[in-house]
């Protein structure tokens, strides 16, 4: 199980090697604050989720 050392752990082991996104949203329906990740090797998947995120 991962748990808010995700973002370390991968950076440890993949450094430079993908791109990382961070995304901050409020739960609908619970109204909690929550955190996302998303970790991909390419460039153009990163740009195109930046995107849609923004």
């Amino acid at each position: 199980m991962y748990g808010i050392d995700i973002e370390e752990r991968f950076e440890k082991v993949f450094s430079s090697e993908v791109e990382k996104i961070k995304v901050f949203v409020v739960d609908p329906v619970t109204g909690l604050n929550d955190l996302f990740f998303f970790f991909t090797r390419s460039l153009k998947v990163a740009s195109l989720i930046k995107g849609i995120s923004e």
